[in-house]
């Protein structure tokens, strides 16, 4: 169609085709919520895919990392197979539940946006640290949440102050839309 933006994807080891449910959920939030400039933060970025649709969509830069060394260098080749200039994405192999210090170092200032498509396991910890990297008024999107783990993760974001503003459900899939 039209409207859409037309995305690039190999995939390799990682994680991020764009047919499952969470990265759907997540790619729907991001179109909506992208309107040109915003620094997002994709976090556990798999093959790269909602930080090149953020920068397809307008965003100015995305900064993205990664347990898996090769989700950072399938991030990288495909932001260049999708026409991304080098200058507007950085992805590196880190834990930011194990070293945010470290990470809040390397990423500057706060992020308009943060995306997350991980398990719930790994976002009830996270919410203890992603405000941290986030603007005031800034969004962090969540998905990957089974629908039974979905009120844990939901009192986790609560406790850490964020305000909800969407919760989305795809078959057994749930995805946060919060402010900070």
């Amino acid at each position: 169609a039209a409207d859409r933006v037309p995305l690039v994807l190999d995939p390799g080891l990682a994680f991020g085709t764009g047919s499952h449910a969470t990265t759907r959920m997540c790619l729907k939030q991001l179109d909506k919520r992208v309107h040109g400039g915003e620094r997002v933060l994709d976090l556990g970025c798999g093959s790269g895919i909602l930080a090149i649709a953020a920068l397809l969509c307008g965003a100015k830069s995305a900064f993205c990392l990664d347990i898996d060394p090769s989700a950072v260098t399938g991030t990288i080749e495909n932001a260049e197979i999708n026409g991304i200039d080098a200058s507007r994405i950085t992805a590196i192999h880190a834990n930011i539940l194990e070293d945010a210090a470290a990470v809040k170092k390397q990423t500057g200032e706060p992020f308009d946006i943060a995306v997350a498509n991980i398990l719930a396991d790994v976002i009830i910890p996270l919410s203890d640290y992603i405000g941290d990297f986030i603007k005031p008024g800034g969004i962090f999107i969540s998905s990957g949440i089974l629908n039974e783990k979905s009120d844990a993760v939901e009192q986790a974001l609560l406790r850490n102050n964020f305000a909800i503003l969407e919760r989305n459900t795809m078959g057994d899939w749930v995805s946060f839309v919060c402010q900070k």
